[in-house]
């Protein structure tokens, strides 16, 4: 029998899921600066297509925070489900190079979580 059957243990959309995030793209988060109440974070998002990138839409959950500034981006919603986007007027991003967006927020710094990268699965790493 050549029939090909689902794995066990695997359904439909958590298979698709599962493996659409070995290959999401992985963008680099740091916390840089900590104050009482007050922290600022950094995200390196990384075009690793073969065009440069003229628009981009980072989103992401913070958990505990109140993400309420950031640089040189366009901040479309704040709190803790942050919406940020590519300024209009900015360069795009060519192939193979980076650019780094900065918030900040009050309450305490962490890892921020559920990250869509024009509405694609993303990951935060280290």
């Amino acid at each position: 029998g050549g029939a090909s059957r689902p794995r066990a243990g695997c359904a439909g959309e958590a298979c698709s899921r599962q493996a659409s995030s070995a290959a999401a793209p992985r963008f680099r988060y740091r916390t840089v600066e900590r104050d009482i109440g007050y922290f600022e974070g950094t995200v390196t998002l990384v075009n690793h297509g073969a065009k440069p990138l003229r628009s981009w839409t980072l989103t992401f959950t913070y958990p505990g925070a109140d993400v309420h500034n950031a640089w040189e981006v366009v901040l479309r919603q704040t709190g803790q489900n942050v919406v940020i986007a590519g300024a209009p007027t900015a360069e795009p991003i060519a192939p193979g190079h980076g650019f780094e967006v900065r918030f900040g927020g009050a309450g305490r710094p962490g890892m921020p979580t559920n990250c869509r990268f024009n509405g694609a699965p993303c990951v935060f790493v280290r």
